[in-house]
């Protein structure tokens, strides 16, 4: 999930000890906690829930609702602090410290960014900034011989997958160091 995503709702099943979904939930005793890793302190929290409007209602931190008494799945609307960018993972459990009345569930969610923003990295050290996907692609043609310097030792050219097209041109200077390069 992408760090600083709000708004977010989770549904996972309740047990009781019985093994059954519970019955007669005093929500207001229930606990959703989290705990967010590799931040500079401790960040664990502790939200007593309360009750959503609706299973159609809009999200509201730290609510919860029962959408199917069957099965015992539940809605949880958690804090959008959860998520803030700053920790790798945020681990999140679902307890009743007072009465006991469910097993407790845990889940853990990972922040990362999404291939897009990692696509828009800039990697080149050049005056021609290119994407880290289309860095990857010159690396892998690279690595698989579909490159050849051109008519000086100073620029070498590297093809696309067919082996014909050019997707880069690679100049260096004097002592090998890439000076430039021009991305079709």
């Amino acid at each position: 999930m992408k760090p600083g995503t709000t708004s977010v709702t989770f549904y996972y099943p309740l047990t009781a000890p019985s093994g059954l979904p519970p019955t007669g939930l005093t929500y207001t005793n229930l606990d959703l906690r989290y705990t967010r890793t590799e931040t500079p302190r401790v960040a664990t929290a502790s939200t007593n829930l309360t009750v959503a409007g609706s299973t159609t209602a809009v999200w509201v931190a730290s609510t919860v609702i029962e959408m199917d008494a069957d099965t015992g799945l539940h809605r949880f609307d958690v804090p959008d602090a959860a998520l803030e960018a700053g920790a790798s993972r945020v681990v999140f459990s679902v307890c009743d410290p007072v009465a006991q009345s469910i097993i407790p569930i845990s889940w853990t969610v990972a922040l990362e960014e999404t291939a897009d923003e990692i696509a828009a990295i800039d990697v080149d050290s050049t005056d021609t900034p290119i994407t880290l996907a289309k860095a990857i692609e010159i690396a892998a043609a690279y690595a698989m011989g579909n490159a050849e310097y051109g008519d000086s030792s100073t620029e070498w050219t590297v093809f696309g997958r067919d082996g014909v097209t050019p997707i880069a041109t690679i100049t260096e200077d004097g002592g090998g160091n890439r000076s430039g390069s021009s991305i079709p």
